[in-house]
């Protein structure tokens, strides 16, 4: 190897290094108090590598073809191409629709036990949550079902290293799919039943109320909607969806050393509640008594005679709230 090409190897290094930390430091600047995440669809791809940066778009072609060169970009691969069988993804969403899913959901699985199919199993769980957002409690219960069933299958083709368990592909595809999910919908602005930030915000709470999978997103938004400040659509959805997270399995957020502790939340709630961010009624409520729960040290009766005293219960799981969207919605009668 010539010294030019030793020369232009170690210039086209630092060179690559410094656009992509100045890259970094320009995507720094974007307000990330909103999640931009798109849901994944069928025909979306990912595409890895250092060609595939804004500044391959303007480098000279001779540099261009250098970089790809000694920096050649990852293959494309599908994110949720295809089904995993043919018409997985009607019949799954069919079997979610019955009123007892689990025997169909479970005859299906068994006959596909493959991560693949898991994954479009969960992702009809949600599409039927945010369709008939009434049912999300039922439908969570159907996704514990399926996994302590003693007829519930080994996944065949799991990343796991000892576990191969139906309940083990819930922990591991679950959090990704929350993650995906819990973002904003232009066309539905308001603290309304059908909101799918609001639905997908319970379903992340219930998949830790239910120990089905934790998602590092959900501790985003909650903490997202304990410090958003201004008074926008999206700052009061993520105030109602972090209530929504903390009346339901607040006893395991709160106890967890990555989160805030719970003097620290009841103050940011009392912070959020006092700059009235939150405009819509029932969501105002359900805040004042995520605030009364984590911060009176008597007993105080709020909507649905709920009298609970957070500050003074340590958070017991006992205390958290099973009925929220019954809270937030009470003109929608739950399945």
């Amino acid at each position: 190897m010539t010294s030019q090409s030793i020369f232009l190897m170690c210039f086209l290094t630092v060179f690559g290094r410094w656009n992509v930390r100045t890259n970094k430091a320009k995507l720094s600047d974007v307000n990330t108090d909103v999640n931009t995440d798109v849901i994944p669809t069928r025909n979306s791809t990912k595409q890895g590598g250092l060609s595939n940066l804004p500044m391959a778009t303007y480098l000279p072609s001779l540099l261009t073809k250098a970089i790809k060169y000694y920096f050649p970009p990852l293959p494309s691969y599908p994110l949720m191409d295809e089904e995993a069988f043919p018409g997985a993804d009607d019949l799954f969403c069919k079997a979610f629709g019955l009123s007892d899913p689990t025997p169909e959901l479970l005859s299906l699985i068994k006959a596909h036990p493959t991560e693949a199919a898991v994954r479009d199993l969960l992702i009809a769980y949600i599409l039927e949550a945010e369709e008939n957002p009434s049912r999300a409690y039922a439908l969570a219960s159907v996704l514990v079902a399926l996994r302590d069933s003693p007829d519930a299958p080994d996944i065949e083709d799991l990343e796991s290293v000892d576990d191969y368990s139906l309940a083990m592909a819930f922990r591991v595809k679950l959090p990704d799919l929350h993650s995906r999910y819990l973002i904003f919908d232009d066309d539905n602005k308001t603290v309304s039943p059908t909101n799918t930030y609001l639905t997908n915000c319970l379903l992340a709470a219930l998949s830790l109320k239910h120990d089905l999978a934790w998602s590092p997103a959900q501790y985003h938004e909650i903490k997202g909607g304990l410090i958003v400040q201004g008074h926008s659509w999206t700052a009061e959805l993520l105030v109602t969806g972090a209530c929504i997270q903390l009346l339901t399995i607040g006893s395991k957020i709160v106890s967890d050393r990555t989160f805030y502790s719970g003097k620290e939340v009841a103050t940011k709630l009392r912070l959020q509640h006092s700059a009235g961010i939150v405009k819509a009624a029932n969501a105002r409520k359900l805040l004042e008594v995520c605030q009364l729960f984590l911060h009176y040290n008597c007993a105080h009766y709020c909507p649905e005679q709920l009298t609970i005293s957070h500050a003074e219960s340590g958070f017991k799981e006992e205390n958290d709230v099973d009925n929220v969207r019954e809270l937030l919605f009470p003109s929608q009668h739950e399945e």
